[in-house]
């Protein structure tokens, strides 16, 4: 059989509690109280409660006996038959407005508690595992979700199937206590509102107990299933490649672009400017206009009145300059022209508005409609321009000027 301090050795290795199991055992009448253990009324000068004294040996490392005499929950006195429950009890009174609607329901809450019977046992005999001097009736540890994840997986790991627990919310000494010892099973534990208040069970726990007599099956168990992978602190998988913030991930991309692993792109670098990001440099282009089209020996009337010759030139120049934004243009008088004013040309500056339409009469402003792009003077050969410009899929951005509308140029 094994011993408390090998059980505990194996169930801090395997488990990890953060409070120390807790050894249980029930002493019948004509037991003797070890000398060192603690007694409430006595060493405390104050009563106390099943919750209470095993919270005490989990967290302080005492070992405690608690009997009748050091008691002072009337649930507590009743569950594990220090004495003999009364009409109050068994009336339902003390569930009623509080845990039950009414006094039947109460009734039939309080019967469901198991129960020793009065005068089986007279004392509560509790200590941390590793110090008990006594072998206990069961083990109890109070754990993490995860934690008594594990020793359920443990429980099953000979027999299979499933464990099966019954909950109250109330009165869960009970629970750990009697159930554990009168099923011979593991229970998986609920702390109450009582454990939680007097016991100082905190939110994140749960509680599992161990008959002792299952105590070498379970770490059996977990040996089997920790060997099997299964492991507490539960293994998590960590083989992803995480998807970090933008900004984040363009700084490893400029680190790239300096050793030569990867570059930019001109429309990358538009991009990065209109969202704020980062790139290696601000983007730069030439508004270029006419300029290409002299490039070409074109002139200037030639560059803005035939498109496939303007658009000829503007892939030219974005051969030679590589300009981070490819930008459809010519002058900026077409959409004046279109409404009716007269352009004259030069050899060496932009059209410009020789005659405008509302020069001799504004009140024509009212009559003025909006050209078609279509129709009306150059602006098709313009839409040609930038048809043709888009179609070539330049690596940069793609961008068109428009400008001088007969807001401003015709007046």
């Amino acid at each position: 059989m094994i011993d408390t301090k090998t059980a505990d050795k194996e169930l801090q290795l395997y488990i990890r509690p953060q409070t120390f199991p807790v050894a249980v055992r029930m002493l019948k009448p004509g037991e003797e109280i070890p000398e060192k253990a603690k007694r409430p009324a006595r060493d405390f000068k104050k009563l106390s409660m099943n919750c209470q004294v095993i919270d005490m040996a989990r967290r302080y490392g005492w070992m405690i006996a608690l009997t009748r005499e050091d008691h002072i929950c009337s649930l507590g006195i009743t569950a594990l038959g220090f004495d003999t429950p009364t009409h109050i009890y068994t009336s339902g009174t003390l569930c009623e407005g509080m845990y039950t609607e009414t006094k039947e329901a109460g009734q039939r809450s309080e019967a469901a508690v198991d129960k020793f019977k009065p005068g089986e046992y007279y004392c509560l005999l509790v200590a941390p595992l590793d110090r008990a001097t006594f072998e206990p009736h069961l083990v109890v540890l109070y754990a993490n979700p995860a934690q008594v994840m594990r020793l359920t997986q443990a429980a099953l790991w000979k027999r299979g199937g499933k464990l099966t627990s019954s909950f109250q919310g109330r009165i869960d000494c009970s629970e750990i206590i009697v159930t554990t010892m009168q099923t011979d099973q593991p229970q998986l534990i609920l702390p109450c509102s009582g454990d939680r208040i007097f016991g100082q069970t905190q939110d994140h726990e749960m509680a599992f107990t161990i008959p002792w007599d299952r105590m070498e099956e379970i770490i059996e168990g977990l040996k089997g299933t920790h060997q099997g992978g299964i492991r507490y602190p539960i293994t998590q998988f960590m083989e992803y490649e995480a998807k970090l913030p933008p900004k984040y991930m363009e700084v490893n991309r400029l680190w790239d672009v300096e050793k030569g692993k990867a570059q930019y792109t001109p429309r990358d670098r538009v991009v990065a400017a209109y969202k704020g990001s980062f790139a290696d440099r601000v983007p730069v282009y030439p508004i270029a206009g006419s300029f290409a089209g002299c490039l070409d020996g074109l002139s200037i009337e030639e560059y803005c009145t035939d498109p496939k010759k303007a658009v000829k030139a503007m892939l030219n120049y974005y051969e030679r300059y590589q300009p981070d934004v490819m930008l459809a243009y010519n002058d900026l008088a077409k959409e004046a022209e279109a409404v009716g004013c007269k352009v004259k040309y030069s050899d060496y500056v932009v059209p410009s508005i020789a005659t405008h339409v509302l020069q001799d009469d504004k009140g024509k402003l009212a009559k003025l409609e909006i050209p078609d792009p279509y129709k009306d003077g150059r602006l098709p050969g313009f839409l040609e321009q930038c048809e043709a410009l888009s179609k070539a899929n330049f690596p940069s951005a793609l961008g068109a000027r428009c400008s001088w509308g007969p807001g401003r140029s015709p007046c």
